[in-house]
C-alpha cells in the first residue's frame, strides 16, 4: 500500500492528519484522518466503501466532507498510484497553503 501524508484543518477548524493512498490488493484508494492520537475518519469502516474499497472520487467526496482538499502533489501521487498499481512507500506531504 501506499501512503501519503499531510497536515490540514478541516472546516470546523480542527487540526488534522491525513492520509489516503492506493491499497495494492484490494485495487482501491482509502482515506483515514486522525486528530492528535484519535481517529476522526477510517474508510476501512465506513459500510459505504467496506470491503470493496475507495474510488478517487470517494476520497474527495468524504474529504470534501470535512471540507477538506487534496494538496496538488498528494492528487497527482495518487492517480500515479492508481494508474501503476504502485509498490508500497509512505511519503509525507506540506501543509498545503492559502
Amino acid at each position: 500500500m501506499t501512503k501519503h501524508i499531510h497536515q490540514d484543518t478541516t472546516a470546523t477548524l480542527e487540526p488534522v492528519t491525513v492520509e489516503t493512498g492506493w491499497e495494492r490488493g484490494r485495487q482501491c484508494y482509502f482515506v483515514t484522518l486522525y486528530a492528535g492520537q484519535e481517529t476522526r475518519y477510517d474508510s476501512d469502516v465506513d459500510p459505504r466503501f467496506f470491503p470493496i474499497g475507495m474510488t478517487f472520487d470517494d476520497v474527495t467526496l468524504v474529504l470534501d466532507g470535512f471540507g477538506l482538499t487534496l494538496p496538488v502533489s498528494v492528487k497527482d501521487a495518487l492517480i500515479q498510484d492508481g494508474q501503476r498499481n504502485a509498490a508500497p512507500y509512505i511519503l509525507r506531504h506540506p501543509k498545503p497553503t492559502g
